[in-house]
């Protein structure tokens, strides 16, 4: 990671977790980092056996790039929409007016959602879109 940081701004990474050894490896990067960078955990269902962490820089969010992209569109942050279905999409949720957990989410997600919607594999995200934005 020497000279990384300095090449160009980066606004995230991930690193890949599958097993004992890389579960090791992503250990010592994260101390190593710890302090410079944040750390969240996202998982994706097509990947059961695959934990990601995003290392970001500190401060930012889904939620602070919600806030980004509604300020660009001129729009309030009461008139958006998100979906997620992992603790690193708290911060989108809690930003946006409508905050919807698909079916599968993480039981903290869904605690602090408005709507809880059907699971990935059951096309929650079309059935959320058709009951609330069509």
């Amino acid at each position: 990671m020497a000279g990384v940081w300095e090449l160009d701004e980066i606004i995230r990474a991930d690193l890949l977790v599958t097993d004992g050894p890389s579960e090791e490896k992503a250990k010592l990067f994260m101390d190593r980092f710890r302090g410079s960078v944040q750390y969240t955990e996202a998982h994706s269902p097509a990947l059961p056996g695959v934990r990601f962490i995003n290392v970001t820089s500190p401060g930012l969010s889904k939620g602070r790039a919600l806030e980004a992209l509604a300020a660009h569109l001129g729009i309030r942050l009461e008139e958006a929409a998100a979906a997620g279905d992992w603790t690193n999409d708290i911060p989108l949720l809690t930003t946006a007016g409508l905050g919807i957990a698909m079916g599968n989410a993480h039981e903290e997600l869904k605690a602090i959602a408005d709507h809880v919607t059907l699971d990935v594999e059951e096309h929650g995200l079309a059935a959320a879109i058709k009951r609330f934005l069509l």
